[in-house]
């Protein structure tokens, strides 16, 4: 199938927000290999912002759900590359019939594919996406994730900002973008109450001005840990589109977060992350990129949340006797602090 010439091509992300941002650089693999393809992507509405406006697809269906998923696979014919570019999309790309198809978890559902696709799951999520259009000749162009912003999103970012105080100019504060949220496995978060103390050292330390980020779940932990802080920070948390946070995010200096999509969209638009990592495995999830640094501490049951694991380790840590996340407890925050200064000292001289 390598070296084939598709006209149209149909890639499936029915998937999470930071998975959806790791499908990118194969989406711009396609984009290269294929140059004369009309790619058309499917998505939940909930992660299809993420995909607007992306230079490499010429169609992007949001879809509310499976039934609608379902029946635009049914309906829609002709194409000749259907792409499975998130666990359940690879599931769903049986429904177009007569088309090759490729995708993950091939232990599985490799019968169904038109060529070998290789199944490693002690690599990165965006290599594993690399992998499964590489199969069918496209050649990665990098491993950068990509994340289109436009006027609209950049204009609101700098409002909010000016109105706060953090305006643009060389005696600016240092902006530090924080997410202490994250919607999927709990066991991901680091405590509220070090989130806001670590935001105080940084005010106090290197007179940083902090910023809390976070969807409408998020609200109620980014409100505790204002009041937890001495020096209040300014709140974008439920405030903000996915991309108008992503914005807030491309003016920062330095984003602080759990593992989860804020984390890698900060990555995506080029701020430094400072990614904290306990039951995740930083191989498959670790932000990409030059300047970033993860923090974990090695525990004997750390990972337990594994790339394309089965249903069960979401619940693992409810019914494992005993497991209070000592993964993420081990993280302190003077660790959180001493990471964060050396950038900010870097970014103080210049360097």
């Amino acid at each position: 199938m390598a070296g084939a010439a598709f006209r149209r091509i149909l890639t499936l992300h029915l998937s999470p927000l930071g998975d959806t941002l790791f499908a990118t650089p194969a989406l711009r693999a396609l984009r290269h290999g294929f140059p004369g393809a009309e790619v058309t992507a499917v998505a939940w509405r909930t992660n299809a912002p993420l995909l607007a406006d992306n230079p490499n697809l010429d169609r992007l269906l949001p879809c509310a759900g499976l039934w609608e998923v379902a029946q635009f696979l049914r309906e829609e014919k002709g194409f000749d590359l259907v792409v499975g570019l998130s666990h359940l999309g690879s599931w769903a790309a049986l429904l177009c019939e007569g088309a090759p198809r490729v995708g993950f978890n091939a232990r599985r559902l490799g019968r169904f594919y038109c060529t070998r696709v290789p199944d490693r799951r002690d690599v990165h999520a965006v290599e594993y996406c690399l992998a499964v259009v590489e199969a069918v000749g496209a050649r990665r162009q990098g491993t950068g994730l990509e994340l289109a912003l436009g006027e609209r999103e950049r204009a609101f970012a700098a409002e909010l900002l000016a109105a706060a105080g953090c305006g643009p100019g060389p005696s600016r504060a240092p902006l530090v973008a924080i997410h202490p949220g994250g919607r999927t496995f709990r066991r991901k978060r680091w405590p509220a109450k070090r989130f806001a103390a670590v935001a105080d050292r940084l005010a106090r330390e290197w007179g940083a001005r902090v910023v809390l980020v976070g969807g409408r779940e998020d609200v109620p932990l980014g409100e505790e840990i204002a009041t937890l802080m001495r020096k209040k920070p300014l709140m974008a948390v439920g405030r903000a589109s996915l991309k108008q946070t992503a914005a807030l995010l491309e003016a920062s200096s330095l984003f602080i977060g759990n593992d989860s999509a804020p984390q890698h969209m900060a990555a995506a638009v080029g701020t430094p992350v400072i990614g904290l990592f306990g039951p995740t495995d930083p191989r498959n999830f670790a932000p990409l990129g030059s300047g970033h640094r993860v923090l974990r501490k090695e525990w004997p049951c750390s990972p337990c949340f594994r790339w394309l694991g089965g249903f069960g380790q979401y619940v693992y840590p409810w019914l494992a006797a005993g497991c209070r996340g000592e993964c993420m407890l081990a993280i302190t925050v003077e660790d959180v602090v001493a990471a964060a200064g050396e950038y900010l000292a870097r970014l103080a001289g210049g360097t």
